[in-house]
């Protein structure tokens, strides 16, 4: 499993912060995939922003508190050399080669999206904010590559 840094300045969590996949309905892009809830997360209160050195003068939501999507992926090559009676005694040989890149096109999820803007109120949920837990990215799809090797 991949990880994400979920450190976030003057942010708290407000339930148990765990993986809850699921999908949200996005006004901009339709129905995307959804990661953890965000109405667990939120601002912190005001009386938090004070540098005085308290515990949790930046919010206490720590470090690497999700884990993020995991990646599975299989790369296969498949190779043929032939002999090439060519260039007398050097050997010339031809390769074919076939290779592929996430050869079974499984989809791997890249990013999700962990900030809370700043339009959420302090001490309220960041669960109103457009786009927070979703999933923003994925790996490449399958890429299949032909070669051919000339050797002398």
């Amino acid at each position: 499993m991949s990880e994400f840094s979920t450190t976030l300045l003057n942010i708290v969590v407000l339930g148990p912060l765990r993986i809850a996949k699921h999908t949200i309905d996005d006004p901009r892009f339709g129905p995307m995939k959804g990661w953890y809830n965000p109405a667990v997360v939120g601002q912190i209160q005001m009386s938090q922003l004070y540098a005085n050195g308290e515990p949790g003068m930046f919010g206490y939501m720590g470090r690497d508190k999700l884990t993020g999507p995991g990646r599975n992926n299989f790369d296969l090559a498949l190779l043929k050399t032939f002999p090439l009676p060519w260039f007398g005694s050097e050997h010339s040989q031809l390769q074919f080669r076939l290779e592929t890149y996430n050869t079974f096109n499984h989809t791997q999820w890249s990013g999700v999206n962990v900030g809370c803007s700043g339009s959420v109120p302090f001490g309220q949920s960041c669960g109103s904010v457009v786009g927070l837990g979703e999933v923003n990215g994925a790996w490449d799809p399958r890429l299949i590559q032909l070669g051919l090797k000339l050797t002398f």
